[in-house]
Formats: structure tokens, C-alpha cells, sequence
């Protein structure tokens, strides 16, 4: 009896301690390396993703890109983003709009390989970071992509978590 109460508890200790799952998306912030949205309401979710900051000039940049592959080289699909500032302004949390001043953001949709590839840009849209540090960046977005001739793709629900390594 002692025996089966004794691996009951250590049984039920054990799923305690590490059935819970350390994924973020039950918090609304997706796992390290990940890309996640809604694109014209199907999830889209790129997992790997990772980032990049740098200085050129008196510009500062964050950028990042995430990739799903499908059955050919033709079916992949990348997702990135880019934060531009003036090194003074610097990036931090908080908004950034898609437009022509800085601080900007910039969202692109690629389709294809590097041979037959078809973009899709942002015309408007906002990406909110809510923690950065020197090595991760994680936040919110949500715009829309257009490509001449074909139908926009409307993003929502965005969210990414990205580690991102100094280039200089």
C-alpha cells in the first residue's frame, strides 16, 4: 500500500513539474523562433525565425523573416519585417507604423523561390514591441500587403518572438 501511494505521489508530482508546457501562446506570445498570424483569416506560422540588428549610417535597423516550406522549393513561403530609425531615436517598445518618415516599419510576404518569386508589400500597417533586449525581440502586428493584379492579403493577429544578433 505505502508502495502505490508513495508512486501515486511521485507519479502526479512528476506531471505537475513538467506536464505543463513552457509555450507561450497560451499567453498570446508565441515561442522563441516564431512568426504567427492570420492571412485573410487562415494561420500562418513560421517557426526558426530570426533577426537581425544593425547600424548603417545614422540608421539603426531590426529586421526579421520567418519561412515555411511546402512540398517544392516553389510552395516556400517567407514572412519579414524591418524597424527603421534614426540611431538617436533608437528602437524600443512601443509603435511603429508603416510609412515614409522614420521610425517606420516595413512588412513583406514572399512567394516562391528565389527564380520565380511573387511579393506582396504592406501599404499600411502597425508593429507594436512589447519587450526588447539585446538579444530577443517579441511583439504584435497587423497590416495589409498588396501586389499589383492580385488580391491583398489582409494580416491580423500577429505576433512574433525573435532573437536577434548584433551585426556591429
Amino acid at each position: 500500500m505505502k508502495f502505490k501511494l508513495t508512486t501515486t505521489i511521485l507519479l502526479f508530482s512528476l506531471l505537475f513539474a513538467f506536464g505543463c508546457s513552457d509555450d507561450k501562446d497560451s499567453d498570446n506570445i508565441p515561442s522563441v523562433g516564431t512568426i504567427v498570424m492570420d492571412m485573410n483569416g487562415s494561420e500562418w506560422r513560421a517557426m526558426g525565425a530570426t533577426g537581425l540588428r544593425m547600424s548603417f549610417g545614422n540608421n539603426v535597423q531590426i529586421s526579421a523573416a520567418g519561412s515555411v516550406l511546402g512540398a517544392t522549393i516553389s510552395d516556400l513561403e517567407t514572412f519579414s519585417f524591418a524597424i527603421i530609425a534614426t540611431s538617436g531615436q533608437g528602437i524600443g517598445e512601443g509603435d511603429y507604423i508603416v510609412q515614409s518618415g522614420l521610425p517606420y516599419v516595413d512588412f513583406n510576404f514572399t512567394l516562391g523561390s528565389a527564380a520565380d518569386q511573387a511579393n506582396w508589400n504592406a501599404t499600411n500597417g502597425t508593429l507594436t514591441i512589447t519587450r526588447i533586449t539585446d538579444d530577443n525581440v517579441q511583439g504584435t502586428f497587423s497590416g495589409t500587403l498588396v501586389r499589383s493584379g492580385h488580391p491583398n492579403r489582409e494580416i491580423t493577429n500577429g505576433r512574433f518572438n525573435v532573437n536577434i544578433l548584433q551585426t556591429n
